[in-house]
């Protein structure tokens, strides 16, 4: 939960207070240092969970199932699906363990890759998509100095259609989510 609360939090409050605080008009901080502060607390975040699991908990179950919880599982068929002509030692036979026979059988790329995967997915990917949605909205909302308008410097109209089609395709989205058209 720590890792959880500390990431989308820090996540969601510096995303806009990079974009929109840390430049060089506004407050002569480099947008860089929001980036850092970010990532250092995330790693703060992932040391107080290590430190905080149960003492039942040893740290691989901790990094599958609190570090990478949700993309560890994905990231592991993934890779296991990379050959359908795995091999496992034949003395082994079917009663082997599938720790055992998954150990043997893996590459040596294997675990990297669900590392790789899964933290991008997990981790990097909503940190990057969230910072470059803010930074398209400040774009979008910067006001041009010649012409007093923002959002591409477009006509009030058409920023107003702008908003009001994408609005009318999630109203025609949800509105059936909560009305029943059927019989009763």
């Amino acid at each position: 939960m720590i890792l959880t609360f500390i990431y989308w939090g820090m996540l969601i409050v510096m995303g806009p207070v990079t974009i929109f605080l840390f430049a060089a008009p506004v407050s002569g901080v480099p947008m860089l240092v929001g980036i850092i502060i970010f990532w250092v607390s995330v790693i703060i975040a992932v040391i107080l969970s290590f430190i905080t699991k149960g003492q039942n908990t040893d740290a691989g179950a901790w990094y599958r199932d609190v570090f990478l919880y949700g993309a560890y599982e994905l990231a592991k068929e993934i890779a296991n699906r990379h050959s359908e002509y795995r091999n496992f030692k034949k003395e082994d036979g079917p009663d082997a363990s599938p720790e055992k026979k998954e150990e043997e059988a893996n590459p040596w790329w294997f675990h990297v890759f669900v590392f790789w995967w899964g933290f991008s997915v997990k981790y990097f990917i909503p940190f990057a998509l969230w910072f470059l949605m803010m930074w398209n909205f400040k774009s979008d909302v910067t006001l041009n100095a010649s012409t007093g308008r923002s959002y591409g410097s477009y006509h009030i109209f058409w920023q107003c259609m702008g908003f009001v089609f994408p609005a009318i395709g999630l109203a025609l989205f949800i509105i059936p989510i909560f009305v029943f058209w059927g019989k009763k």
